[in-house]
């Protein structure tokens, strides 16, 4: 991502990074293997709630699994559950590691991300900035290249 994404009121995601299992930055891929998708939010002052955060691979072929276009994906608690966002105080970067575990079947080709919050009663937190689409409660942004 280049420039600044915002999520809800007052976090911002200021970058995203691929990471293989070796720990290094990645743009490609093959089936089967896990890949590490790191967000780095920050807040602009205290965050009142505790907020989930989701990380889902999207492909232009439907994937019968999900029913749609996603092929992996990982929702869960900032940093792990190790950092809420209640606990955001506006002065500190937090990376949020999400794993991604790449299905057997999935095919070769391009994929994207889509990347957001969620509230407790499941209600996508809205979104505006670079790769935002507000109507869809996410940010966009280039993925992977799944490779043969």
């Amino acid at each position: 991502l280049r420039g600044e994404s915002r999520v809800g009121d007052n976090i911002r995601l200021q970058g995203l990074r691929l990471v293989g299992a070796n720990g290094r930055e990645i743009s490609q891929a093959r089936a089967g293997e896990t890949v590490y998708v790191d967000l780095y939010w920050a807040a602009d002052a205290p965050v009142a709630a505790d907020y989930t955060a989701f990380v889902h691979l999207l492909g232009a072929a439907f994937n019968p699994a999900s029913g749609g276009p996603v092929w992996a994906g990982h929702d869960g608690p900032p940093a792990g559950g190790a950092y809420p966002t209640s606990w955001w105080d506006g002065r500190t970067v937090v990376r949020d590691r999400h794993p991604l575990v790449l299905p057997d079947d999935i095919p070769p080709g391009e994929y994207s991300l889509e990347v957001g919050m969620y509230a407790a009663d499941g209600k996508r937190l809205p979104t505006a900035g670079v790769g935002a689409e507000p109507d869809q409660g996410r940010i966009t942004a280039p993925g992977l290249t799944i490779v043969p």
